[in-house]
């Protein structure tokens, strides 16, 4: 999708996705360069990596140093400054959105499939308004949620092992989360995929990363 200079390219900051939003574009991109990277030290900023040039080594998420915490961090950077603050300016806005759906007993999915458009095509309601096939790899122009399906059940999951609904079921939930549910996030949640289709336990992703990055983002 286009960021506010109408811009789509990615040259000289580019990449076909990293980390666990497979993060990838000169927006994106620069992005964590500017809030995050080099970028930030560079300009006299609070840095979590400022020895890190997202821009001229995006495979950092993934292979340079500190990569475990990273490919967390990058994801949840991007999804507080992209999803999260996603509002389409009609009647669609992310924080509405879920408070409705909590205050609703969280049985309307109808919400989690809007915020996997979002991630997946970049709005609410695909086909997106403006996007084309021949227009940044044709993001926004289909219809189709990428595993839509496998999406919404592993929220459902997520949503089980923090036994919801309620504040304190949350917080006992996430002290729990590595002895209790450390199987069922991994079997079914943190997996790759081989070329033939094939689901296996996640390498580069694990539930323990996870929880270290989530402690950084709270902090920082």
């Amino acid at each position: 999708y286009e960021n506010s200079f109408g811009r789509t390219d990615v040259e000289g900051c580019c990449f076909w996705g990293r980390g666990a939003l497979h993060t990838k574009g000169i927006c994106n991109i620069g992005k964590l360069n500017y809030y995050l990277g080099a970028k930030a030290a560079e300009d006299g900023r609070p840095s979590r990596y400022p020895n890190v040039d997202f821009c001229s080594f995006p495979e950092a998420t993934c292979a340079g140093s500190g990569s475990r915490e990273m490919r967390w961090v990058t994801s949840m950077f991007e999804w507080t400054e992209r999803i999260q603050n996603y509002d389409d300016g009609k009647d669609w806005n992310y924080l509405q959105k879920l408070k409705d759906f909590v205050d609703g007993g969280m049985i309307d999915f109808d919400f989690l499939d809007g915020v996997s458009a979002i991630v997946n095509r970049g709005c609410h309601l695909p086909p997106c308004d403006g996007a084309a096939a021949n227009v940044n790899g044709g993001i926004g122009a289909g219809a189709t949620i990428h595993l839509q399906e496998e999406r919404l059940n592993n929220f459902k999951t997520v949503l089980e092992a923090l036994e919801r609904p309620g504040e304190k079921a949350l917080i006992r939930a996430a002290s729990k989360y590595i002895n209790d549910y450390k199987d069922i996030i991994n079997s079914q949640i943190l997996l790759s995929q081989t070329p033939q289709g094939q689901l296996y336990p996640s390498y580069r992703y694990s539930l323990p990363d996870f929880l270290d990055a989530l402690v950084v983002i709270a902090e920082e």
